[in-house]
């Protein structure tokens, strides 16, 4: 995040995609996912937070043409959540039958994989699925801009 702050940029898509890359390479073996806990937290927390209000609310709105807010030369906070909805909406449709259930399913393989010493291993095709949402997700993210 500093180097979006740096640029005077808040870009919720930036930030979902760094924490999907860092699981995916965490679920594919490529990275000890012990060490990466809070990035599991963090998606762990974004998937909560989609299913809670799907981000509607977050979604920046102007209230007028020429309101105070244009007098702001700051991008809005809430930059692109609205691209970020609807990518992982599309790759967990593209990926699970049911939203609700992948959901589910992506969160039970993420805390097995952050906490092993606590649960059991994930299965080998909810991995696999994890790892193939995380790819659809990442190029849902970038196609968005």
């Amino acid at each position: 995040m500093p180097i979006m702050a740096v640029q005077e940029q808040n870009d919720a898509r930036g930030a979902a995609r760094v924490l999907a890359r860092t699981i995916k390479k965490c679920v594919d073996d490529a990275r000890d996912p012990a060490r990466h806990k809070t990035s599991f937290r963090n998606m762990y927390h974004l998937l909560e937070s989609y299913r809670s209000h799907r981000f509607i609310p977050l979604e920046y709105q102007p209230r007028s043409e020429r309101g105070p807010e244009s007098l702001n030369i700051l991008p809005s906070a809430d930059q692109h959540v609205g691209d970020l909805r609807i990518a992982l909406e599309s790759a967990l449709d593209q990926i699970y039958d049911d939203r609700e259930k992948g959901i589910v399913s992506l969160e039970q393989v993420m805390r097995s994989m952050a906490y092993p010493d606590k649960l059991p291993a994930p299965q080998l095709e909810d991995k696999e699925r994890t790892s193939e949402f995380l790819s659809t997700f990442i190029d849902r993210l970038y196609a968005a801009g």
